[in-house]
C-alpha cells in the first residue's frame, strides 16, 4: 500500500538520503503503532499518567549504558590531569 505523508523539508531530505528509506519508515511506524497499543493497554488498566510514565522509563531507560561512558571519560581525565604546579 502506498500512503503520502508530508514532512518538513529538512526531515524529508534526511529520509531521502537513507539507503533503505521505505524499510526505515515501515519499521519506525510499526514500532510507533506497537508503542501506542501498549500505552493504550496501560490506560485500560487504569494506571495514572505518572505510573504509565514511570513504567515507560523503566522499560526503556533514557540513560541506559551511560554510566560506562562516564566512567571511561573519568578514567581518561584522571590519567591526563595535572595541576600546573605539579609540572614545575
Amino acid at each position: 500500500m502506498q500512503i503520502t505523508i508530508n514532512f518538513p523539508d529538512d526531515i524529508g531530505r534526511q529520509i531521502q538520503q537513507l539507503p533503505d528509506a521505505d524499510g526505515f519508515i515501515s519499521t519506525l511506524v510499526k514500532q510507533a503503532l506497537e508503542n501506542r497499543r501498549s500505552e493504550g493497554d496501560s490506560e485500560e488498566q487504569g494506571g495514572s499518567r505518572w505510573a504509565r510514565f514511570s513504567e515507560r522509563i523503566r522499560k526503556n531507560p533514557p540513560l541506559s549504558g551511560a554510566g560506562d561512558y562516564v566512567r571511561e571519560c573519568s578514567r581518561e581525565f584522571r590519567g591526563e590531569f595535572a595541576f600546573r604546579h605539579d609540572s614545575e
